[in-house]
């Protein structure tokens, strides 16, 4: 392998680290309404237990065959705030239930700060809530307990539109990519490292080391940059008591 192709190999590593980089210092700095919504549930009655003789389950003097508690999380991630005027009036923001199940209450159980004012309007057909607040400032939202009659949670959604912003949806799995991302890096820091050494036994060119070891500390410099961003999309952490460990 030529010198000209060691640096052509290692510009373009540099070129792909930079625009990253770039990228992550562009979205920190962005004051954009990203206003997000997360949903996970417990199944307290199922069908099953109505099979045995003589059980009957009860929900404020309704009989069901299925009852499940789904917490349904609503925050902003973005650094502008979400006022009630973006909510669009046509399309408001709520709480639907799919098929034949019903929805039995909606609380607000908890909040990251009183003066959001939040707050679920149940329907009286039982088959959506409408959510409404003052405003919501970044990290700042409410975690909505919804009791309904589905088998799980999949039944449930939100939906509603706002001015200026798409509700963007939070799974579980995006936790992953901050563990993945502290260990990219540094193994790519690792090739790197192997691969010039390898080529520096038959080259013997100190330039190889010295690309070697440049590409070697931006990367080191460039993992935490990384870590730390998608570490900011996350659910913050005073939801993490009142949603249990789903999304540690």
């Amino acid at each position: 392998m030529s010198i000209d192709t060691i640096l052509g190999i290692s510009g373009t590593i540099l070129g792909i680290i930079g625009l990253i980089t770039g990228y992550i210092f562009y979205r920190k700095g962005l004051r954009v309404k990203i206003p997000t919504v997360s949903i996970f549930g417990n199944t307290l009655v199922q069908e099953s237990i109505s099979k045995f003789n003589g059980i009957e389950i009860f929900y404020k003097g309704n009989k069901v065959d299925d009852l499940t508690v789904t917490k349904v999380l609503l925050w902003n991630q973005g650094r502008e705030t979400i006022s009630r005027n973006d909510l669009v009036e046509a399309n408001p923001l709520r709480i639907e239930i799919e098929g034949e199940s019903k929805i039995f209450d909606v609380s607000i159980i908890k909040t990251m700060n009183p003066a959001n004012q939040f707050s679920a309007i149940l329907k009286p057909d039982g088959k959506s809530a409408e959510i409404v607040f003052d405003y919501v400032d970044k990290d700042q939202g409410a975690v909505i307990q919804v009791i309904h009659t589905s088998k799980d949670s999949k039944s449930i959604k939100v939906k509603g539109d706002f001015k200026g912003a798409v509700l963007e949806s939070y799974l579980p799995q995006n936790e992953l990519k901050r563990g993945i991302s502290k260990l990219v890096f540094p193994l790519l820091s690792f090739v790197v490292l192997i691969g010039s050494l390898k080529l520096y036994t038959t080259t013997k060119s100190t330039l190889i080391l010295f690309i070697a070891i440049g590409i070697s500390l931006v990367l080191q410099i460039t993992s935490p940059l990384v870590e730390r961003y998608l570490r900011t999309r996350k659910i913050p952490t005073g939801f993490k008591s009142v949603i249990g460990n789903s999304f540690d």
